[in-house]
């Protein structure tokens, strides 16, 4: 009897004797003990799972049923339009994969949006990039002073979105320029203080004109009071201001 523990050539029985050995646990035996053939170097039959890659038949076999891990349960690579999704890929429609169609997953399998060339839902422009020195900005929304990105190319010098005008921004409402600010200081010769220009917030003083009179002892202060009050309001303001800069 060749297939027991002693073959007929009285050796003992071994895994790549190419006898089969059913009665010793064996499935195969070919002969060899490479493991990446038909029948692997256990005398088992291979199959995908076993975790071991047959040459010219498996792609790879991570010996697992996960079938969004790099290697499919068919051992065969994940690759983009395959329709898994695995590894870095953010969508994967297989064969519906799309670089022109809207709102299908790309080619590249990254999902469609702003930047990709292809208007989708929501996009009002879309010219393949996000720059914003273009007539289409980087949220594709044709690009207008107050959304936020500075179009060098059309003109603006600056973009703080709502705030442009504003005592809480920098830039004026054209964009093409910082914000200048005036303010009364309620002196009696109408004195201003201008504010600005420049990213800074720099203040520079203009003629603040003669002091109110301080009051008479039969009237109120009211002059006085509101040339205070104006005075301890502008200081309120430059501490804020200063403290906004730093």
């Amino acid at each position: 009897i060749d297939d027991d523990s002693c073959s007929n050539g009285c050796i003992i029985a071994f895994c790549g004797d190419n006898i089969l050995q059913g009665g010793l646990g064996e499935e195969c035996d070919d002969g060899n003990t490479f493991d990446g053939d038909a029948c692997t170097a256990a005398c088992l039959s291979a199959f995908c799972g076993d975790g071991i890659v047959r040459v010219g038949v498996e792609d790879c076999d991570d010996g697992n049923d996960d079938d969004d891990d790099g290697c499919t349960n068919e051992c065969v690579a994940d690759r983009c339009g395959d329709g898994i999704i695995s590894g870095v890929e953010e969508c994967d429609d297989g064969p519906d994969n799309s670089d022109v169609n809207p709102d299908a997953c790309r080619t590249t399998c990254n999902e469609a949006g702003c930047g990709d060339g292809v208007l989708d839902s929501g996009e009002t422009c879309d010219d393949g990039n996000v720059d914003a020195n273009d007539d289409c900005n980087p949220i594709c929304e044709p690009s207008t002073c107050g959304d936020g990105f500075i179009n060098a190319d059309g003109g603006e010098i600056c973009d703080d979105g709502d705030t442009n005008g504003t005592i809480f921004g920098r830039c004026n409402i054209n964009c093409d320029g910082f914000v200048t600010m005036r303010i009364d200081m309620g002196t009696p010769d109408g004195g201003m203080m201008e504010m600005g220009p420049g990213p800074d917030m720099a203040v520079t003083p203009v003629d603040m004109g003669t002091p109110a009179p301080p009051p008479s002892s039969s009237g109120g202060g009211c002059a006085a009071g509101g040339a205070g009050g104006a005075g301890a309001l502008f200081g309120m303001l430059l501490l804020g201001l200063r403290r906004r800069r730093d």
